[in-house]
Protein backbone atom coordinates (compact mmCIF):
# COMPACT_ATOMS: atom_id res chain seq x y z
CA UNK A 1 0.00 0.00 0.00
CA UNK A 2 1.20 3.21 -0.90
CA UNK A 3 2.23 5.58 2.12
CA UNK A 4 -0.08 8.61 2.47
CA UNK A 5 1.83 11.80 2.87
CA UNK A 6 0.07 14.86 4.33
CA UNK A 7 1.53 18.41 4.34
CA UNK A 8 1.41 20.19 7.25
CA UNK A 9 2.86 23.30 6.10
CA UNK A 10 -0.72 25.32 5.64
CA UNK A 11 -2.92 22.15 6.33
CA UNK A 12 -3.31 19.21 6.15
CA UNK A 13 -3.98 18.02 2.32
CA UNK A 14 -5.51 14.65 3.81
CA UNK A 15 -8.57 16.72 5.04
CA UNK A 16 -9.37 16.99 0.83
CA UNK A 17 -11.48 13.96 1.20
CA UNK A 18 -13.77 16.01 3.66
CA UNK A 19 -14.46 19.05 1.13
CA UNK A 20 -17.54 19.33 0.13
CA UNK A 21 -18.64 17.69 3.77
CA UNK A 22 -21.59 19.25 5.29
CA UNK A 23 -20.14 19.55 8.67
CA UNK A 24 -22.36 21.44 10.84
CA UNK A 25 -25.54 21.43 8.37
CA UNK A 26 -28.05 21.07 11.10
CA UNK A 27 -25.83 21.54 14.15
CA UNK A 28 -24.53 24.16 15.91
CA UNK A 29 -20.77 24.79 14.86
CA UNK A 30 -18.09 26.99 13.78
CA UNK A 31 -19.45 27.36 10.55
CA UNK A 32 -22.81 28.88 11.45
CA UNK A 33 -24.51 31.74 11.05
CA UNK A 34 -27.37 32.29 13.24
CA UNK A 35 -29.73 34.42 11.62
CA UNK A 36 -31.94 36.70 13.76
CA UNK A 37 -35.78 36.44 13.60
CA UNK A 38 -37.69 33.51 12.07
CA UNK A 39 -36.14 33.63 8.31
CA UNK A 40 -38.20 31.48 5.46
CA UNK A 41 -36.14 32.55 2.67
CA UNK A 42 -32.88 33.76 1.81
CA UNK A 43 -31.37 35.09 -1.11
CA UNK A 44 -27.42 36.03 -1.79
CA UNK A 45 -26.06 37.55 -5.01
CA UNK A 46 -22.75 38.05 -6.09
CA UNK A 47 -21.46 41.54 -7.74
CA UNK A 48 -18.45 41.62 -9.20
CA UNK A 49 -16.92 44.80 -8.91
CA UNK A 50 -15.27 46.26 -12.06
CA UNK A 51 -15.77 48.52 -15.14
CA UNK A 52 -18.77 47.12 -15.61
CA UNK A 53 -20.45 45.73 -12.37
CA UNK A 54 -22.36 42.16 -13.03
CA UNK A 55 -25.06 41.02 -10.21
CA UNK A 56 -25.14 37.02 -10.12
CA UNK A 57 -27.12 34.90 -7.91
CA UNK A 58 -24.74 33.22 -5.59
CA UNK A 59 -26.80 30.92 -2.98
CA UNK A 60 -30.43 30.48 -1.94
CA UNK A 61 -31.69 28.46 1.42
CA UNK A 62 -35.04 27.83 2.19
CA UNK A 63 -36.08 27.28 6.13
CA UNK A 64 -38.93 25.37 8.05
CA UNK A 65 -40.58 26.88 10.95
CA UNK A 66 -38.94 25.66 13.22
CA UNK A 67 -35.57 26.98 12.21
CA UNK A 68 -33.96 24.63 10.55
CA UNK A 69 -32.18 24.65 7.12
CA UNK A 70 -34.83 22.47 4.25
CA UNK A 71 -33.08 23.48 1.05
CA UNK A 72 -29.64 25.00 -0.35
CA UNK A 73 -28.93 26.04 -3.92
CA UNK A 74 -25.40 26.80 -4.66
CA UNK A 75 -24.28 28.71 -8.35
CA UNK A 76 -20.97 29.23 -9.71
CA UNK A 77 -20.83 32.41 -12.29
CA UNK A 78 -24.74 32.15 -12.36
CA UNK A 79 -25.31 29.12 -12.62
CA UNK A 80 -26.79 26.40 -10.70
CA UNK A 81 -24.43 23.47 -9.60
CA UNK A 82 -25.81 21.98 -6.48
CA UNK A 83 -29.02 21.10 -5.07
CA UNK A 84 -28.98 20.16 -1.46
CA UNK A 85 -32.00 19.00 0.40
CA UNK A 86 -32.65 18.15 3.29
CA UNK A 87 -34.55 15.73 5.77
CA UNK A 88 -35.25 15.14 9.51
CA UNK A 89 -36.30 12.28 11.38
CA UNK A 90 -39.52 12.51 13.92
CA UNK A 91 -37.68 14.32 16.99
CA UNK A 92 -35.96 16.78 14.86
CA UNK A 93 -32.45 15.24 14.23
CA UNK A 94 -31.19 15.37 10.22
CA UNK A 95 -31.52 12.18 9.05
CA UNK A 96 -30.08 12.81 5.05
CA UNK A 97 -28.89 15.30 2.76
CA UNK A 98 -29.09 14.69 -0.56
CA UNK A 99 -27.10 16.75 -3.27
CA UNK A 100 -28.33 17.06 -6.82
CA UNK A 101 -26.60 18.81 -9.65
CA UNK A 102 -28.51 21.34 -12.37
CA UNK A 103 -29.56 18.48 -14.36
CA UNK A 104 -31.18 16.90 -10.95
CA UNK A 105 -29.38 13.93 -10.79
CA UNK A 106 -28.12 12.90 -7.77
CA UNK A 107 -24.09 13.40 -6.92
CA UNK A 108 -24.07 13.27 -3.35
CA UNK A 109 -25.73 11.96 -0.17
CA UNK A 110 -25.20 11.50 3.36
CA UNK A 111 -27.23 9.74 5.89
CA UNK A 112 -27.26 10.29 9.75
CA UNK A 113 -28.36 8.75 12.81
CA UNK A 114 -27.66 9.53 16.54
CA UNK A 115 -26.03 6.62 18.09
CA UNK A 116 -26.83 5.60 21.87
CA UNK A 117 -24.56 7.82 23.03
CA UNK A 118 -26.34 10.62 21.35
CA UNK A 119 -23.23 11.35 19.19
CA UNK A 120 -23.81 11.34 15.07
CA UNK A 121 -22.87 8.89 12.62
CA UNK A 122 -22.49 9.68 9.07
CA UNK A 123 -21.93 7.99 6.15
CA UNK A 124 -21.41 9.77 2.98
CA UNK A 125 -21.54 8.46 -0.21
CA UNK A 126 -20.78 9.32 -4.03
CA UNK A 127 -21.35 7.57 -7.73
CA UNK A 128 -23.10 4.57 -5.16
CA UNK A 129 -20.12 3.97 -3.31
CA UNK A 130 -18.91 4.92 0.39
CA UNK A 131 -17.12 7.59 0.86
CA UNK A 132 -16.39 7.87 4.58
CA UNK A 133 -17.84 7.40 7.95
CA UNK A 134 -17.48 10.41 10.47
CA UNK A 135 -18.35 10.46 13.83
CA UNK A 136 -19.44 14.07 15.38
CA UNK A 137 -19.74 14.64 19.29
CA UNK A 138 -21.48 16.83 20.63
CA UNK A 139 -21.21 19.55 23.62
CA UNK A 140 -24.55 20.26 25.89
CA UNK A 141 -25.39 23.18 23.73
CA UNK A 142 -25.66 20.81 20.53
CA UNK A 143 -21.92 22.78 19.41
CA UNK A 144 -19.27 20.68 17.15
CA UNK A 145 -16.83 19.70 19.60
CA UNK A 146 -15.16 16.72 17.89
CA UNK A 147 -15.31 15.12 14.14
CA UNK A 148 -13.63 12.07 13.86
CA UNK A 149 -13.88 10.88 9.57
CA UNK A 150 -12.46 7.21 9.14
CA UNK A 151 -11.67 7.28 5.46
CA UNK A 152 -10.78 4.26 2.99
CA UNK A 153 -7.46 2.24 4.49
CA UNK A 154 -8.37 3.28 8.09
CA UNK A 155 -6.83 6.57 8.00
CA UNK A 156 -8.50 8.73 10.63
CA UNK A 157 -8.75 12.57 10.56
CA UNK A 158 -9.79 13.93 13.82
CA UNK A 159 -10.49 17.95 14.45
CA UNK A 160 -11.36 18.87 17.88
CA UNK A 161 -13.24 22.26 18.71
CA UNK A 162 -13.23 24.65 21.77
CA UNK A 163 -15.33 27.55 22.58
CA UNK A 164 -15.33 30.47 24.99
CA UNK A 165 -17.78 31.16 27.85
CA UNK A 166 -19.80 33.20 25.28
CA UNK A 167 -20.05 30.77 23.08
CA UNK A 168 -17.76 32.10 20.14
CA UNK A 169 -15.19 29.24 18.64
CA UNK A 170 -11.60 29.66 20.41
CA UNK A 171 -9.54 27.09 18.79
CA UNK A 172 -9.84 24.27 16.24
CA UNK A 173 -7.11 21.18 16.29
CA UNK A 174 -6.39 18.53 13.45
CA UNK A 175 -4.50 15.60 13.43
CA UNK A 176 -4.34 12.38 11.45
CA UNK A 177 -4.26 8.95 12.82
CA UNK A 178 -3.32 5.53 10.80
CA UNK A 179 -0.74 2.86 9.77
CA UNK A 180 0.31 4.64 6.72
CA UNK A 181 0.49 8.01 7.52
CA UNK A 182 3.36 10.49 6.94
CA UNK A 183 3.56 14.25 8.10
CA UNK A 184 5.59 16.29 5.60
CA UNK A 185 7.23 19.32 6.92
CA UNK A 186 8.42 22.57 4.66
CA UNK A 187 11.58 24.38 5.33
CA UNK A 188 11.95 28.17 5.02
CA UNK A 189 13.69 27.79 1.97
CA UNK A 190 11.03 25.44 0.66
CA UNK A 191 12.31 22.17 1.14
CA UNK A 192 10.09 19.51 1.81
CA UNK A 193 11.12 16.33 4.26
CA UNK A 194 9.58 13.99 5.95
CA UNK A 195 8.63 14.83 9.64
CA UNK A 196 10.23 13.24 12.82
CA UNK A 197 7.21 14.12 14.88
CA UNK A 198 4.98 10.77 14.87
CA UNK A 199 2.14 11.20 12.22
CA UNK A 200 -0.61 10.70 14.98
CA UNK A 201 0.92 13.68 17.24
CA UNK A 202 1.08 15.75 13.94
CA UNK A 203 -1.63 18.81 14.88
CA UNK A 204 -2.54 21.91 12.96
CA UNK A 205 -4.26 24.26 15.19
CA UNK A 206 -6.59 27.04 14.42
CA UNK A 207 -6.84 30.03 17.08
CA UNK A 208 -9.87 32.78 16.97
CA UNK A 209 -8.75 36.04 19.36
CA UNK A 210 -11.64 38.37 20.39
CA UNK A 211 -9.83 42.08 20.97
CA UNK A 212 -13.19 43.95 21.24
CA UNK A 213 -15.06 46.28 19.16
CA UNK A 214 -16.58 43.21 16.99
CA UNK A 215 -13.56 42.19 15.54
CA UNK A 216 -11.77 38.75 15.48
CA UNK A 217 -8.09 37.50 14.83
CA UNK A 218 -7.89 34.18 12.95
CA UNK A 219 -4.53 32.49 13.39
CA UNK A 220 -3.17 29.30 11.52
CA UNK A 221 -0.50 27.21 13.13
CA UNK A 222 1.78 24.54 11.35
CA UNK A 223 3.00 21.13 13.45
CA UNK A 224 6.04 22.72 14.75
CA UNK A 225 3.86 25.85 16.35
CA UNK A 226 4.90 28.34 13.50
CA UNK A 227 2.21 31.13 12.09
CA UNK A 228 1.50 30.36 8.50
CA UNK A 229 -1.57 32.53 8.02
CA UNK A 230 -3.15 35.37 10.06
CA UNK A 231 -6.32 37.08 9.07
CA UNK A 232 -8.83 39.23 10.39
CA UNK A 233 -12.70 39.22 10.11
CA UNK A 234 -15.48 40.08 12.50
CA UNK A 235 -17.16 38.15 15.24
CA UNK A 236 -19.80 36.60 13.24
CA UNK A 237 -17.58 35.62 10.56
CA UNK A 238 -14.96 33.75 12.39
CA UNK A 239 -16.93 30.40 12.82
CA UNK A 240 -17.03 30.85 8.85
CA UNK A 241 -13.46 31.56 8.18
CA UNK A 242 -12.45 28.43 10.31
CA UNK A 243 -14.55 26.23 8.37
CA UNK A 244 -12.76 27.52 4.98
CA UNK A 245 -9.62 27.13 6.31
CA UNK A 246 -10.29 23.73 7.31
CA UNK A 247 -13.24 22.56 4.20
CA UNK A 248 -12.13 24.48 1.24
CA UNK A 249 -8.82 23.16 -0.31
CA UNK A 250 -9.70 25.40 -3.35
CA UNK A 251 -8.90 28.32 -1.84
CA UNK A 252 -5.07 27.29 -0.93
CA UNK A 253 -2.85 30.08 -2.34
CA UNK A 254 -5.33 32.76 -2.43
CA UNK A 255 -4.60 35.78 -0.74
CA UNK A 256 -6.72 36.23 2.73
CA UNK A 257 -10.11 37.63 2.38
CA UNK A 258 -11.84 39.61 4.95
CA UNK A 259 -15.74 40.70 4.43
CA UNK A 260 -16.92 43.89 5.76
CA UNK A 261 -20.89 44.24 7.19
CA UNK A 262 -22.43 47.53 5.12
CA UNK A 263 -26.10 47.35 5.74
CA UNK A 264 -28.14 45.21 7.97
CA UNK A 265 -31.90 44.78 8.50
CA UNK A 266 -34.20 45.44 11.37
CA UNK A 267 -33.31 42.04 12.50
CA UNK A 268 -30.21 43.08 13.02
CA UNK A 269 -28.89 40.36 9.59
CA UNK A 270 -26.71 41.44 7.40
CA UNK A 271 -27.85 42.85 4.18
CA UNK A 272 -24.93 44.34 2.17
CA UNK A 273 -20.81 42.66 2.28
CA UNK A 274 -17.88 44.03 1.23
CA UNK A 275 -15.31 41.45 0.22
CA UNK A 276 -12.15 42.62 0.29
CA UNK A 277 -8.40 40.38 -1.03
CA UNK A 278 -5.08 41.24 0.71
CA UNK A 279 -2.89 41.89 -2.32
CA UNK A 280 0.62 39.86 -1.38
CA UNK A 281 2.59 43.37 -2.80
CA UNK A 282 0.78 45.56 -0.74
CA UNK A 283 -0.57 44.21 2.21
CA UNK A 284 -3.80 46.30 1.68
CA UNK A 285 -6.96 44.88 1.38
CA UNK A 286 -8.92 45.83 -1.57
CA UNK A 287 -12.60 45.34 -2.57
CA UNK A 288 -13.23 42.77 -5.05
CA UNK A 289 -16.73 41.74 -4.94
CA UNK A 290 -19.96 42.76 -2.83
CA UNK A 291 -22.75 40.61 -1.93
CA UNK A 292 -26.21 41.30 -1.50
CA UNK A 293 -28.69 39.26 0.57
CA UNK A 294 -32.50 39.58 0.45
CA UNK A 295 -34.59 37.94 3.33
CA UNK A 296 -38.09 36.71 3.99
CA UNK A 297 -39.04 36.01 7.33
CA UNK A 298 -42.48 34.21 8.49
Amino acid sequence: MAMRCVQFCLIACGIAALHGQSMFEGASGFGDEKLKGRPRTVKVEREKLGDKPLLLPEEQFAYLEDGKLSAHQRFVDGKLVANEIFEYDAIGHRSSITTRDAEDKVIHTQRFHRLPDQSEEEIDSAGGKQMSRSIRRFDAEQRVIELNTIEAGDISIIMQFDYDDRGRPREARVRMEGENVVAIEREPNGARHASSTPASQVMMRVAIMYPGDNHAIVTVYDLAGKIVLQLQTTEDGAGNQINQILFEQESHGKPASTARVEQTDDQGNWTLKTLLDRKPGTQVDEPVARLHRSIEYY
